[in-house]
């Protein structure tokens, strides 16, 4: 079983690499849970209303004297009032309708696939050693981009279905799908159903260590906010190395379904590391370099034959002075010379007499 202590440690030693790559893509990442719009072409369109309004107006009051003017100097006030009160209500109005809008469609289309993008740099950064480089952020822009949406939209939806219904299933069915993200980071194009299997496998018996693991970050996230909340953002490349740690231990067992990150298994128990050994080794390598797409088929949890195979029984070599005629009733003799020659009955009893 993996602690918390071993995955921090290792996020450390990882991270120290390529902290500044790390940062700046945590960061990036970051930008898409807070997008807006601007309404520049609302506003000005509301702003040639209200002059156009003005102008009608005061044409009208000039006509009629100077007299009539200052008579109706509060109903002008008044009305200029009234009318950009009326326009900033529209523009706010549409311009909130106008950024929920864009921050729906990024929040669909954009964000889920830039989180995929940042895990699969953290992954393939920690395999290789050093940054894999900002390009992997948009990798599932080039890669199944349709059923990664699809995916995320399918598991975020779960996720809100459950949130609705008095909160708790919702966390729960946050923490079930926990992996997908990192699932999808290496095997895009896997199905959804796939997917959300294996990542409930994956989390079966971890959810509550999960939660500790994020639990253990407050600390960090508290002094980070001190320095003017800048500090949190320093926080981020050590969280994130630190589940892609996570990720990399409980994906050991799925191997053989998995196309993209070599399989580990080291310093985490010496019990632990001979149970994943036994895995790898009944398991195909990939390289990430060269991944060995396989057969697209259902996912299903990996079954181990616990019977052993039958041992082939191997003929008798030539100098044996007994051996089993390869007939369909077993015979006692000898081979000589190549040829088989049976025992007589007196030889039988000679032997059983002798103890053979």
């Amino acid at each position: 079983m993996w602690t918390r202590a071993e995955l921090k440690f290792r996020a450390k030693n990882t991270i120290r690499k390529y902290f500044w790559p790390a940062l700046a893509v945590s960061m990036f990442n970051s930008l898409f849970n807070s997008n807006g719009g601007s309404t520049g072409s609302s506003g000005a369109q509301a702003g040639a209303n209200i002059s156009e309004e003005m102008g009608l107006e005061f044409e009208e009051i000039f006509s009629g004297g100077i007299g009539s003017v200052i008579s109706e100097l509060p109903q002008i006030l008044n009305n200029i009032i009234t009318s950009i009160d009326s326009v900033m209500t529209s523009v706010f109005l549409i311009g909130a309708l106008i950024g929920l809008a864009i921050a729906l469609a990024v929040g669909v289309f954009v964000a889920p696939v830039i989180e995929v993008g940042k895990n699969r740099f953290y992954m393939k950064s920690r395999q290789m050693g050093r940054a894999a480089g900002m390009r992997c952020l948009f990798w599932g822009f080039k890669n199944d981009y349709l059923n990664i949406i699809w995916t995320m939209l399918v598991r975020n939806v779960l996720v809100a279905i459950g949130t609705f219904c008095f909160v708790i299933p919702g966390i729960y069915l946050a923490y079930c799908y926990y992996m997908v993200p990192y699932i999808l980071a290496e095997n895009p194009d896997m199905r959804t159903s796939d997917v959300l299997r294996m990542s409930m496998d994956m989390m079966r018996g971890n959810k509550f260590s999960t939660w500790l693991l994020k639990l253990s970050f407050v600390g960090w996230w508290i002094l980070g906010a001190l320095a003017c909340g800048i500090g949190t953002y320093l926080v981020f490349p050590y969280y994130d190395a630190t589940f892609a740690e996570l990720y990399a231990v409980l994906r050991n067992p799925y191997t053989n379904y998995l196309n993209g990150f070599r399989s580990e298994w080291q310093t985490y128990g010496q019990a632990d590391q001979q149970s994943w050994q036994h895995e790898a080794e009944r398991s195909y390598e990939y390289s990430y370099e060269q991944p060995i797409h396989k057969e697209p088929t259902a996912y299903a949890e990996p079954i181990i034959s616990e019977e052993p195979a039958a041992a082939a029984e191997q003929p008798t070599s030539e100098n044996c002075s007994e051996a089993v005629r390869p007939e369909e009733k077993k015979v006692r003799g000898y081979y000589l010379n190549g040829e088989f020659h049976p025992y007589t009955d007196e030889e039988l009893k000679e032997l059983e007499k002798n103890g053979y």
